[in-house]
Formats: C-alpha cells, structure tokens, sequence
C-alpha cells in the first residue's frame, strides 16, 4: 500500500506498508511514514517507521521481533489519526530465539527489548534476557503410571539471567539478576484409595550480581502427603413416573501433609549459610454428597438421561504447628439445580472457637 496525504498550508505525509508472507517459514510487515512539515519558508523532514518479523528455524526454533522507531519525538502526535496512536508516547522494540529440545525435554529463549518514554526521556534496555528450562520429564523412565514406582519420580528446573540499563537525563544504572530453580517430585498410587506426594525443591535468586554473593538468597522447601479416599454409591429405585434411579455418592476425604522450609542467605547458586526449617503439618478433612436422578426422556427405557440434582461438600483442617485455632473454620457449600433453568448455591462457614479462642 502507498499512499499520501496532501495539507493545503503544512506540506505532505508520505505512507507505506507491506505485509509478507511464505507459510511454515516466515512473516512479517513493514510500516513507513515520511513528513515534510512546511511552517513559512521553513521545511522540516521527520520518519516513523513499525517492523514486525517472524521466522520458523526448522520445525523446533523461531526468530521474532518487532520495533517502533521515529526520528521526531511528536511525529505520531502531529500525523496520527487515531487518538490512541495520539496519544501513545513510548516506543517499544524487541527481538527474542527460542528453541527446543523435545525429546529432551529442555527449551531456550534469549532475547533483548528496549521501552523509550517520549515525555520524559527515559530508556529501559534489557540486553540480554537468557532463559533455561527443564520441563517436567520422568527421571528413569518413560513409562509412567504403566510402569515400575521409580518410573513415576520426575524433575524440572529453570534458570534465568536478566541485565538491565535504566537510563533518565541525570543518571544510568546497570544490574544484573539470576534465578534458578531445581526440583524433584514422584506420585505414587499403591492402592486406589490412597494417593502420596512428595517433592523437594530447591530455588536461588539475586537481585544484584554486581553488588557481590552476599546478595543471594537460596529457599529449600520440601513436601510430602498422604491421601485416604473411598467413594461409596447407594442406589434407590423409586420409579415415580418418569423418575427410575436415584444415586447418592458419598467420598470422604483425609489427607496427611508435612512440609519444611528455610531461606539461606549468601553465596552464588546453591551455596549459601543454612538457615533453620520452619515446618508445618497438617491435616485435612473433606466430604462431598451428591445425588444424582436418572429419568427416561421418550418412551422407551433405553432413552434415559441423569442430572445432578444437588451437591453438599464440608471441609476442614487442622495445624499441628499452629498454637491460636489450629482448627480451621469449617466450610460447607450446597449447590441445587434443576435442569438448565434453575441453579443455586448456598456457602456457610463455621467457626469451631470463641472469642477467647476456646
């Protein structure tokens, strides 16, 4: 597309764009304008110009980027038609790699941007931004739940690095930030009523490098619970016209949970001074009913339909390391609906302590 724009008393704007394309490699578009602004005998030229780019690497890497650029600071103020281009006084630009590694189970992704403040002159570099991640992959093993327990015990981490140039009119400042982030965790199901869970994980992040290793702070957490459930039926045959079945469904719940933390200070990665563990352990307590109506739609019995004509869930926990009401409040919900047309909820939340907490 060219076009221009003729002022009677101010000279022209000239306006180009191009938008392109070749599918599975790459696409993009290109926006330019060029002014010359006529005050008196006075000319003045000034640009605007908007690239956007994407392109495929293969079938497991990509390139992109896009970026506003102008040569005059009001240049949009003074040309755009939209208020909100009018208005718009920062300019962004970015380009950013990724890449995958699928049957690795690692990606990467580097990049850089820039934000600039048209009003008040100030610039926000980030050069570069790395990014590492681990996806969450099976440690001995690829055959999950169909296989042996230790095939079910997986990990996953990330690392990052951040370099940052913040500048105004009176100053630049420079800083640099890493975090990374290492865990382990298994899911065991030895019986169909008991689920356990465990994981331990492991994170270090600095705000600063330039500032030393006395800046870094790692976090330790780890874990682990155990959950009991069973879900029992009762089934009831009214046949009260249409109606044949009614179900009830009734599944307790109780789950054991024991978790520790502690925050280090110093050190790059994952050295550091050990701190002390705080732990928490807990246990939960839950019940859902739900009844559930099964009703012949037509005339004959193999044209049946069910809907669930009410829901009443509680729970509850209690804190073992918690000295003022370990008890938690208990919560109730009742949902009741009827069909399509009707559906209402009803939530409840009961305290088990006075106001002298006993």
């Amino acid at each position: 597309t060219l076009a221009a724009d003729l002022r009677q008393q101010t000279g022209w704007v000239g306006r180009g764009a191009l938008s392109y394309a070749k599918r599975y490699d790459f696409s993009g578009s290109v926006e330019a304008k060029l002014q010359n602004r006529q005050d008196g005998e006075i000319s003045n030229r000034a640009w605007w110009l908007s690239l956007r780019h994407r392109q495929q690497l293969g079938t497991s890497a990509s390139l992109q980027g896009s970026g506003t650029f102008q040569g005059a600071q009001d240049f949009q103020r003074d040309n755009g038609t939209a208020l909100d281009d009018r208005l718009n006084r920062t300019l962004r630009s970015n380009i950013r790699f990724d890449k995958r590694w699928r049957d690795a189970g690692w990606s990467l992704s580097a990049g850089a941007s820039q934000t600039k403040d048209l009003v008040s002159d100030r610039s926000d570099v980030v050069l570069p931004e790395i990014s590492l991640r681990a996806n969450r992959k099976s440690l001995f093993g690829k055959k999950g739940a169909d296989g042996p327990w230790y095939t079910r015990v997986y990990y996953d981490g990330n690392a990052r690095l951040r370099n940052t140039r913040l500048t105004t009119s009176t100053s630049q400042t420079d800083r640099t930030r890493a975090d990374a982030s290492a865990r382990l965790s298994t899911q065991q199901r030895p019986a169909d009523w008991l689920n356990l869970n465990a994981s331990f994980g492991s994170s270090w992040r600095d705000q600063d490098l330039r500032q030393g290793s006395d800046e870094g702070i790692r976090t330790d957490q780890l874990s682990t619970s155990a959950t009991l459930s069973q879900t029992v039926y009762g089934l009831f045959h009214p046949e009260i016209g249409r109606v044949t079945t009614l179900r009830h469904v009734l599944k307790p719940d109780i789950g054991l949970s024991f978790g520790a933390t502690r925050a280090d200070t110093g050190g790059v990665g994952f050295a550091g001074r050990n701190g002390p563990w705080k732990t928490n352990r807990r246990l939960t307590f839950r019940l859902s009913n739900s009844l559930w109506l099964k009703y012949l739609r037509g005339s004959t019995d193999e044209d049946e339909a069910k809907m669930r004509l009410a829901q009443l869930n509680l729970s509850s926990s209690y804190d073992f390391d918690r000295d003022r009401r370990p008890l938690s409040d208990l919560v109730s919900s009742l949902t009741v609906e009827a069909g399509r047309r009707v559906n209402s909820r009803v939530s409840l939340r009961s305290e088990f302590y006075d106001e002298e907490d006993e």
